[in-house]
């Protein structure tokens, strides 16, 4: 695939986005299909995405397993992979999900720790997702971990932590 290619798909990936934004789901799959055709690995992310949005979370997780046999080395898909075994309950597989998209090359690590963290909650291991969220050092994911933090106070009751972490999420809103 020349860059040029590459170039052609992403544009392409994004317009699917969008159609499944829109809740144009069969446009969606339909350029699903045609990045399938092209090699380009994000026809897996987009489909899983659709049938997710449909509803069909374990034929999601399947498209998915099929795409990393594929492309073993996206991360991207890894993640997916475990946020969708998470919502079905599948913790230790998507752990396994996220671990494995760690070792990928270019993986963004802030990103797979965050989905990590919530991984720990919903399995109600609080302190460790607190101490996950520590780690994050990407500031586009503020927000994400300052929600994630605030819930994993709640549920230990760390009400003063709870307080200066709220207001600080509140400030940095604009809103403090």
């Amino acid at each position: 695939m020349t860059a040029r290619d590459d170039e052609r798909s992403a544009r392409l990936y994004d317009d699917g986005l969008q159609r499944l934004r829109e809740g144009r789901f069969d446009e969606a799959l339909e350029i699903a299909a045609e990045l399938e055709a092209a090699a380009y690995s994000g026809a897996f992310e987009l489909r899983a995405l659709v049938l997710a949005a449909q509803g069909d979370k374990e034929e999601a997780v399947a498209c998915l397993q099929e795409g990393l046999t594929k492309a073993p080395d996206v991360w991207t898909l890894w993640q997916l992979h475990g946020n969708l075994s998470s919502d079905l309950g599948h913790f230790d597989e998507a752990r396994a999900s996220y671990e494995r998209g760690l070792r990928c090359p270019d993986a963004h690590r802030d990103s797979l720790v965050l989905n990590q963290a919530i991984l720990d909650q919903r399995q109600e291991d609080h302190h460790r997702s607190l101490e996950r969220l520590d780690r994050i050092e990407d500031p586009e994911l503020w927000a994400q971990v300052a929600s994630t933090r605030l819930t994993s106070l709640l549920e230990l009751e760390h009400l003063a932590m709870l307080r200066r972490v709220g207001e600080a999420f509140l400030a940095r809103l604009g809103r403090g």
